[in-house]
């Protein structure tokens, strides 16, 4: 079974058409037909996060099963629905892919028309007053750095932390971008010290 034979296999597991499973790990409508090496680990990391029961060394190597062995992922016969959420892992340190693997959703969450790939609680006080300790906030995806708005908040992963920052461009250095929070002096970062970005598209509390 080839890479784009187990990526195939997984649509089905989903139920989704391949177009809809595509848009769901953000990526474009011809990314699986046109597979011919391997996966890459941005693709990996948005696949680990949408469906946290896949097994990657599966969806890598081709060995063992589809669904992560020794948990009740095993017995699901169909997909949860909703967003999923991570209690036990707040915005705040860590790399969020490694976690993931490890990790499975404390519940899934509906909310009409948020299409974030997960949610998260947050921790810390560096975007208060706009985004506060207890807020939950989702995310998704930022396929283009280059299209970085100033005015919106993301979650930066980097080999060390994860953290929630507005992000500005370097007028004179296109590989620097800056983070920037109400409530510490803004600093640079390096994007090739920079795992993977993503853009909070909700923020809001679980009542």
């Amino acid at each position: 079974m080839t890479v784009k034979d187990r990526m195939l296999a997984l649509v089905d597991y989903t139920k989704l058409s391949k177009r809809k499973f595509q848009e769901s790990i953000g990526v474009s409508n011809s990314y699986i037909q046109n597979i011919s090496e391997g996966i890459g680990a941005d693709v990996l990391n948005r696949i680990t996060i949408q469906y946290p029961e896949i097994s990657t060394h599966w969806l890598i190597t081709g060995e063992g099963k589809m669904l992560r062995e020794g948990s009740e992922y095993e017995l699901k016969e169909t997909p949860q629905t909703g967003v999923p959420y991570y209690e036990e892992l707040p915005v705040s340190a860590g790399q969020l892919e490694v976690l993931l693997q490890s990790s499975k959703p404390t519940g899934y969450i509906n909310i009409p028309g948020l299409r974030a790939q997960a949610l998260f609680p947050v921790v810390g006080c560096s975007m208060k007053p706009e985004i506060n300790p207890g807020d939950v906030v989702g995310v998704e995806v930022l396929n283009n750095w280059d299209t970085i708005d100033p005015d919106k908040v993301y979650m930066i992963i980097t080999s060390d932390d994860r953290m929630i920052k507005h992000l500005e461009l370097d007028d004179e250095d296109s590989e620097i971008l800056w983070c920037v929070s109400p409530n510490y002096k803004r600093f640079k970062i390096a994007k090739s010290n920079i795992k993977a970005i993503y853009r909070i598209c909700y923020v809001g509390k679980l009542m």
